[in-house]
């Protein structure tokens, strides 16, 4: 009796110390969602800023050109501009959402680092409190991205205004 006593309390010992503890990640957690928040947002305003200038400009050519109030040169710079202006928004998306996957994985990392140890270390508390001032930074660098993606874009919308500007007939002098 005592043998199987021994027995199922060094059973017991052995299973209790092989378990892992519950280690407290939810900063990290609310880290990791920011990163998904900025990724979301950017991803929104591409597409939505893509949206808008095949839309927008694409009636707005196509009524110019029907009613020939837009040269044949126009329609040259203004598929340039559009070609130009596509790729520098997937550029600057690239850009960004290369700083928000690599910011993520860090985070990532250093939750697997704790739930792997079971406890956070001081060296662990360091790296997390630079990784909040590194996302700071970006949350800061997502919204210029954003901004970028919009200032391109306005340049359409200047070439479609200025276009129509000059076909538009000039008030008459009475």
């Amino acid at each position: 009796m005592k043998l199987s006593l021994i027995f199922v309390s060094s059973i017991f010992l052995l299973i209790t110390s092989c378990t892992n503890k519950k280690v407290e990640t939810k900063e990290l957690d609310k880290l990791i969602s920011i990163t998904d928040s900025l990724m979301n947002k950017v991803t929104i305003s591409k597409t939505q800023f893509l949206d808008s200038i095949y839309s927008l400009s694409g009636k707005e050519l196509q009524n110019t050109i029907s009613q020939g109030r837009i040269n044949y040169k126009d329609s040259i710079y203004f598929y340039n501009l559009l070609t130009k202006t596509s790729r520098k928004l997937n550029d600057i998306f690239t850009y960004s959402h290369k700083e928000i996957l690599f910011s993520q994985d860090v985070l990532v990392s250093l939750k697997e680092e704790i739930i792997e140890n079971g406890e956070i270390s001081e060296s662990i508390k360091k790296d997390i409190e630079n990784e909040k001032e590194i996302l700071k930074l970006l949350i800061s660098r997502t919204d210029s991205s954003i901004i970028l993606m919009n200032e391109s874009i306005d340049e359409i919308y200047k070439f479609l205004g200025d276009t129509f500007a000059l076909v538009t007939p000039k008030a008459q002098v009475k």
